[in-house]
Formats: structure tokens, sequence, C-alpha cells
């Protein structure tokens, strides 16, 4: 990608959300060198920033949001330009001034403009609590526009449907997330985490006693 205030590209490696041409990113991380790819900023987060320049707000709707392609998207821009996207939050029947746009297509961009902040929030929040971008997004896809409310119903479902996350991890989060420690979520899932880890030891059983007291360290 192209770096403000620098010349040529810049090589940056880390998970991000799904990235359309045209978008402004910001990256935290370090500079590493590569073996063999030479020198490359390793990033640890990702974030998305609207564009500011009516080219790339241009390419960015085109690219991102469904139902706009290019030649509506440089229509949109011509008419509004930079201020677009506070039209399209604030005063949306103004996209009306625009020649074809009807009361249908206004809906359809307001909603598919709302779809990709609501992602944006999402992600925000999901590696706020201690997820990887990747993690985030594997969890986006799972829980869907609901994800925030499933994990904070029941932080312990990451245990298990997340790879790389296991009972000690996802307690730190549920904790974080005012998780009691002697919640029926955090016990039933600390019981599975004994019982698991017996089985991984070589054992065939575990007493229930047994297991119910480990959960409760």
């Amino acid at each position: 990608m192209s770096v403000q205030g620098g010349s040529g590209l810049t090589t940056v490696v880390g998970y991000a959300m799904q990235i359309a041409p045209g978008e402004r990113l910001t990256a935290r991380g370090e500079w590493v060198t590569n073996e063999k790819f030479g020198r490359q900023f390793k990033a640890s987060g990702i974030t998305r920033e609207t564009p500011q320049d009516g080219e790339g707000l241009a390419k960015y709707m085109a690219s991102a949001l469904d139902g706009i392609g290019p030649e509506f998207a440089a229509r949109l821009v011509a008419k509004f330009g930079a201020g677009l996207p506070e039209i399209i939050e604030k005063t949306p029947e103004r996209l009306r001034e625009v020649d074809g746009v009807g009361a249908k297509r206004v809906a359809a961009i307001v909603n598919a403009w709302g779809a990709k902040a609501a992602e944006a929030k999402s992600l925000a929040w999901l590696c706020g609590i201690g997820l990887s971008v990747k993690q985030a997004k594997v969890a986006q896809q799972l829980y869907g526009e609901k994800a925030r409310a499933a994990i904070e119903m029941n932080p312990y479902r990451l245990a298990d449907d997340l790879s790389g996350l296991g009972f000690l991890k996802v307690d730190v989060i549920a904790r974080g997330l005012g998780i009691g420690a002697e919640s029926d979520e955090r016990v039933e899932a600390a019981i599975l985490y004994c019982v698991r880890l017996a089985i991984d030891s070589g054992s065939c059983a575990v007493a229930a006693e047994q297991a119910a007291r480990a959960a409760l360290k």
C-alpha cells in the first residue's frame, strides 16, 4: 500500500477486515526485515478510515458497498464531494438530488453504508476485548451481526468455537466483561476444561466432585 508522506509502496503484513481499493487504513505495529521479502511493516492491528478525497471515496463505495458500481459512485461523489458520508448518515434524503435516485435506492445506499459501519464497529469491539483481528473476523462469520450480544451473554462459547482460544484465555475475556467467578457459565466451562485436561493426561474418567472442585479454583 502507499503511505502518507512517503514515496512508493510499502508491504504491510497482518490480518484485517476485507479491504477495498481506495480505502484509508491505519496500521499499528513495527518494522521487520523478512529474509525473503526484505523490509516490511508487521501490523498488530489495522483499522479502516473513511476516505477523505473524492477519488478514494468513489473507489471505496464502488468496491465495498453492495449495489453501487463505479459509475454510480462517481456520480454521487461528483454531486456531494467529500461530504457524501455525512449526507448518507445525517440527511440521506438529499441523495435524491442525483438523477435517477429514488426512495428505494436511497434506502439501499443507507443500508449498505450502515452495514459496513456496523461491521467495523463490531470488529473494533471484538479486538478490544482481547481477540486478534483474525479471531474477530471468525467470530463475525460465526455469530453475524449479533456477535457482541452472543459473546456478552456467554463469552465461554469462544473456547469451543474459535481455535487457539482455550478456557484460560477466554476466562480473562469473560472476567473483563463482568462475568462472575461463580456464574453458571463459568462453572460449566471450567468443568469441561478440567475434564478435557484429565482426558489429555490419559485418564479414562474423572469424578464429578473432583471436576467441580477443580473448576472452582
